[in-house]
């Protein structure tokens, strides 16, 4: 048995991290304290992660219980994210069993805030070795994966990722490609469902701000010539550039969600004068 305590958040330690995270967070959540079925603003922007080790899993609230949170479908899609890019596990408190009074729990709970637990690495006390070669880089993935969806993650963690966007050059034309997929999401072992993946259904790009910033976005077409798949390959000609800038590609699902965006830096200054033209990035 832990001893835990006098009362909830007793320990100076427990207030530190509540606080620290009360000044980093905005408060999503509408309902009263102590509610654990009204869901947080579907628009709450920000991600937490908590991490330990061991097990190779991407836990989401509750970790406490067996309930299922409110915000059940955002947080288990985001969780299936990051899991598919470090190769993790997702659940709710699979494996281990439920755990109360967490980190993650609290901040969801009095934040609204999508929060998560990983569990890294294989066993306790991996080499030096091994975490450089495998716990880091699975767990960087699995952390760049849930940076995209900073901004609200309850939206974006339901849409269609977009990957390898390139540009490429040809005379003094530019091409913009990408891959939209929807089916990036990790087998969870925990019995329960794994999103289903749905049929891209548009792929756009904006020039030098992100999508929920700029005020035109253009379209990017199928490359076999119609969006009917959970996985498109897409491409369009790139005219809105000049000097140098950034493409934000983000991709909407036959059900209406769109998911994060993926960026590229452009240089396309003009042909020069001797037929050379400045280098594509």
């Amino acid at each position: 048995d832990s001893y835990r305590g006098p009362s909830a958040a007793s320990e100076p330690e427990t207030q530190s991290v509540e606080n620290y995270a009360a000044s980093v967070f905005p408060d999503f959540r509408v309902e009263s304290p102590g509610d654990l079925t009204t869901p947080a603003d579907p628009n709450a922007d920000g991600v937490f992660v908590s991490i330990h080790s061991t097990g190779d899993i991407a836990f989401y609230p509750w970790e406490g219980s067996n309930a299922l949170p409110p915000n059940l479908a955002g947080l288990r899609g985001l969780a299936q994210k990051m899991g598919f890019a470090s190769g993790f596990a997702a659940c709710q408190n699979c494996f281990l069993g439920p755990a109360s009074g967490t980190t993650v729990d609290n901040i969801y709970e009095k934040l609204g805030i999508a929060a998560y637990t990983f569990e890294i690495g294989s066993s306790f006390g991996q080499s030096c070795a091994s975490f450089e070669s495998t716990v880091l880089p699975e767990t960087l993935a699995g952390l760049q994966a849930g940076i995209k969806h900073t901004r609200r993650p309850y939206q974006t963690a339901l849409g269609p990722d977009v990957r390898d966007v390139t540009l490429t050059s040809n005379g003094g034309s530019i091409t913009l490609s990408a891959v939209a997929d929807d089916t990036r999401r990790a087998v969870n072992g925990g019995g329960e469902p794994v999103d289903a993946a749905q049929p891209i259904a548009e792929v756009r790009y904006t020039v030098g701000e992100p999508p929920w910033i700029a005020t035109q976005a253009f379209a990017l077409n199928a490359d076999d010539g119609q969006f009917d798949e959970s996985i498109e390959a897409v491409s369009a000609p790139l005219t809105q550039i000049s000097g140098q800038s950034i493409v934000f590609v983000y991709a909407i699902d036959s059900n209406g969600n769109q998911g994060p965006p993926s960026a590229v830096f452009v240089n396309a200054d003009d042909i020069f004068a001797d037929g050379m033209e400045s280098p594509v990035r």
